[in-house]
């Protein structure tokens, strides 16, 4: 299992990652925070 703060740092990650230029967004950090 994932802590909370891991999945809020993969999720905070993706945002900032996506915001530098990568359009392709990544599913698993949603599904990840939807468990």
């Amino acid at each position: 299992m994932v802590p909370i703060v891991g999945q809020i740092l993969l999720i905070v990650f993706f945002a900032i990652r996506s915001d530098q230029g990568d359009n392709r967004f990544d599913p698993v950090p949603m599904a990840v925070a939807a468990r």
